[in-house]
């Protein structure tokens, strides 16, 4: 017969590691028709606007747009008149997390 001690441990992060990875997407206007406009804010002791990518992803699950964000680039405006019309999901993935925004295009 096998026995285990159980322990009880504290898997709750603390607020401040919560805050690091903490990251902000906003895309306007949206749904969109001609030009995207995708700002982002990260904590100011996260890697979130220089280790990352903005990448579009269509429901089929195609990527049809992928983005190195550059040294502290938190605008960036993207054409989309040559898209299909449809709903998109838009990434923005870091070392920490990965944010996710709904984006219809008109």
């Amino acid at each position: 017969m096998l026995t285990f001690d159980m322990k009880e441990i504290d898997i709750t992060p603390e607020i401040d590691e919560l805050n690091k990875a903490s990251l902000e997407l906003n895309v306007y206007p949206n749904p969109v028709r001609t030009v995207m406009n995708i700002e982002l804010s990260a904590h100011p002791s996260s890697d979130g606007l220089t280790n990352s990518q903005l990448k579009m992803v269509d429901l089929n699950g195609r990527t049809i747009w992928l983005h190195t964000v550059q040294n502290q680039e938190n605008f960036i405006q993207v054409p989309t008149g040559d898209w299909s019309r449809g709903a998109y999901i838009l990434y923005w993935i870091n070392d920490q997390t990965i944010q996710t925004q709904k984006v219809i295009i008109e």
